[in-house]
């Protein structure tokens, strides 16, 4: 079933106007918009839902790195926080993006899945690319990998006029 919306906001006399797309409305420019952002950006702040019981979500910014396939790879130790709230919930959201002269965000909501065996390696390898300053983490045993598979996108170019922000459900 396709989904299709298109929903307009009045802010101080100008326009946002957001769009809602099903992946399969998603077109390949505004495949290349995500990618261009999650591309020009090394960093994120990935938010994960702890397993205290107060439930509150905690952030943390980490290096980022994206596939083809709009799929945010960062890394993370074993000991710290998110690991363990990942493996309680996987459910992430991850927001990238807020540089003054660009002006775009991309903000994700999705699953995150620990890679490991093969899928390790190549996601590391991947990550290392784009993020030559995690290579000192690279074959380290505390260092652990995570994809996360978005299933909800908003893009959003706050420069333009009206400013540019849609959605993308998948």
């Amino acid at each position: 079933m396709e989904t299709l919306f298109i929903i307009i906001f009045l802010k101080v006399t100008k326009k946002i106007i957001i769009d809602c797309f099903s992946m399969n409305n998603m077109n390949e420019e505004q495949k290349q918009k995500i990618l261009k952002v999650l591309h020009e950006n090394e960093f994120g702040v990935v938010a994960t839902f702890p397993v205290n019981k107060d439930g509150v979500p905690e952030s943390a910014v980490v290096a980022i790195s994206e596939t083809p396939d709009l799929e945010i790879i960062f890394g993370s130790f074993v000991s710290s926080r998110k690991n363990g709230n990942i493996r309680n919930n996987s459910k992430v959201s991850v927001v990238v993006g807020w540089n003054k002269q660009a002006k775009t965000t991309v903000q994700i909501e999705g699953s995150a899945r620990l890679a490991v065996g093969s899928e390790r390696s190549s996601l590391e390898a991947v990550h290392c690319i784009k993020n030559p300053e995690s290579e000192k983490f690279k074959n380290d045993s505390r260092q652990e990998y995570f994809k996360i598979t978005p299933c909800w996108i908003r893009y959003s170019d706050f420069s333009k006029d009206p400013q540019e922000v849609w959605e993308i459900i998948l």
